[in-house]
């Protein structure tokens, strides 16, 4: 006997239309329109965001795999936030506050370890 997600792949019966490998560094953002058929992606490295139109975004991993029934209109992105965003979300009150411990932390600041990870 066959699991589940086999049964149903066998259900939609699948064809391939094109194949389309995506691979990014630092910021970047893959918008894809509204197709009407269904689709997969499946993430073979690393992880980023998969934002689909009037749905919370989710965290995409290495692995995992994602049915899109009909595909509607998304988005595939990295996780940049602005450094003003990261202060607010870890509790600081200004963002020359978070740069100053992040630094004391770090030994840069936030800017500069940001350029880094991105090269």
């Amino acid at each position: 006997m066959s699991d589940l997600l086999t049964e149903l792949v066998k259900l939609l019966k699948p064809r391939a239309v094109f194949a389309n490998p995506i691979g990014g560094k630092g910021d970047w953002a893959v918008r894809f329109s509204t197709y009407g058929l269904p689709s997969f992606c499946i993430m073979l490295a690393g992880s980023c965001k998969l934002a689909v139109d009037g749905q919370e975004p989710i965290t995409f991993g290495a692995g995992d795999f994602v049915l899109l029934p009909t595909t509607p209109a998304f988005t595939i992105s990295s996780f940049c936030l602005a450094i003003a965003q990261v202060a607010e979300r870890v509790g600081y009150a200004s963002t020359s506050t978070f740069s100053t411990a992040f630094s004391r932390h770090v030994g840069r600041p936030p800017r500069e370890f940001l350029r880094s990870a991105r090269d």
